[in-house]
């Protein structure tokens, strides 16, 4: 278990394939999942048990083809700042022709509805903007 400990511990997951490599057989690692050692994400695919798996990692395990690029290889490289959630909404409003209806309006309604929203925050990125207006008409509606 060491390895294999050893080897998840160093890249996350690991898959049938890799472990076989390091002389784990599919019955092995069935066996440590009922153990609780480790656990399966899918078919084929497995970490240790209660850890937290970045959503990069789980897409990536898809296919050795798939690669990250502009904006995203940027921010997984930490070279690009995350904004604040405030800064976000106004992205969204700005750009919500862009997005898919449902997920917008579940954004907003979420943010609106949340404890940690910072409404002096919003209001002064609205102004930046030039969305004031916007921002203020869904607080009428949604506070």
């Amino acid at each position: 278990m060491n390895t294999l400990k050893e080897y998840i511990q160093e890249n996350l997951i690991i898959t049938n394939k890799e472990a076989e490599k390091l002389g784990y057989t599919r019955r092995n690692l069935s066996e440590l999942t009922k153990r609780g050692q480790i656990e399966r994400l899918r078919p084929g695919l497995y970490q240790l048990k209660g850890k937290v798996i970045d959503d990069f990692v789980l897409i990536s395990s898809n296919s050795n083809r798939i690669i990250f690029s502009h904006q995203t290889a940027l921010y997984l490289h930490n070279l690009i700042p995350v904004y604040d959630i405030e800064r976000t909404i106004c992205d969204i409003i700005i750009d919500r022709e862009k997005i898919d209806k449902q997920i917008f309006t579940e954004a907003i309604k979420r943010y609106f509805k949340s404890p940690n929203k910072n409404l002096r925050r919003l209001i002064k990125y609205s102004r930046l903007f030039n969305i004031e207006d916007e921002i203020r008409k869904y607080m009428e509606v949604l506070l």
